[in-house]
């Protein structure tokens, strides 16, 4: 049902508007970079966007209200688990990635923003843990390109958490 999870098979029609656009995008590639995308780097690229994507949303599930507890924690061990592959994305992330406009405005700032922005006030300990790292490699790696949204960051989660009564001690260190 989620949008970010649905495979579509192209058609034609689809292909030639990917085409076109991967053809843009190599003009703002080659015109930034210095370095053109062949068709076939931009549909791994995409492909790879797909995935970080991907993993951000499933990052944000939530257990259903009535579940049982062996259900609620499957869905918080799999929270984790996405939390850390994105921390390992963001962490090992190359120069070229810590550069490109797509991954940064598509992948970073719309879904891995509201991913932390969704897991950063979690009362869930380990996934407040998870979500603090992941932010602090994001500050680290992509501080420049990131400036804006970082103080939204100390405003709506950490100080909110510090000001907050029903944040635990743990939280609050």
């Amino acid at each position: 049902d989620d949008p970010v999870l649905d495979y579509k098979v192209k058609d034609k029609d689809t292909e030639s508007k990917t085409e076109d656009k991967t053809e843009e995008r190599n003009e703002e590639n080659s015109n930034s970079s210095g370095n053109i995308r062949t068709p076939e780097m931009e549909e791994a690229y995409e492909d790879c966007l797909m995935v970080f994507r991907a993993l951000c949303a499933l990052s944000m599930k939530e257990p259903e209200s009535k579940a049982r507890e062996s259900a609620v924690e499957k869905v918080l061990q799999n929270k984790l688990l996405m939390l850390e592959l994105l921390y390992g994305v963001v962490e090992n992330a190359g120069p070229r990635l810590k550069t490109d406009a797509l991954f940064i405005d598509n992948g970073i700032k719309k879904h891995l923003c509201a991913s932390l922005i969704h897991n950063g006030v979690s009362a869930q300990p380990r996934v407040f843990k998870a979500s603090l790292s992941l932010f602090l490699s994001l500050m680290t790696n992509f501080r420049g390109p990131l400036r804006a949204e970082i103080g939204v960051f100390f405003a709506n989660i950490l100080l909110r958490v510090l000001e907050s009564p029903n944040s635990n001690t743990e939280q609050k260190k």
